[in-house]
């Protein structure tokens, strides 16, 4: 081999070389993961669900709030109208 054809293969031999170093470490950082926590990601599922779940909550609380505030709202538009004599649809 002549000196040309070792300066064109070796920086790409260099190069795959990385690459592949690099992709093998992260496979077995993953393998490793995956072999040290077993149930531990079902357990961060399950604080996520239970998150949602309050938030959820949270927001039944506010439409059910809302909902009060409507009501009461249409009572007092009905007894002013009906203080008035006004129909449903009648400008004030």
């Amino acid at each position: 081999m002549g000196p040309e054809i070792l300066g064109i293969f070796v920086p790409i031999l260099a190069i795959v070389g990385f690459f592949s170093l690099m992709g093998l470490k992260t496979w077995s950082n993953h393998k490793l993961k995956m072999r040290e926590t077993p149930g531990g990601g079902s357990d961060r599922l399950l604080e996520a669900v239970q998150e949602l779940h309050d938030e959820v909550g949270l927001i039944r609380d506010d439409v059910a709030e809302l909902h009060e505030r409507v009501d009461f709202t249409e009572r007092m538009l009905s007894d002013v109208r009906s203080k008035r004599g006004l129909e449903p649809g009648d400008s004030t």
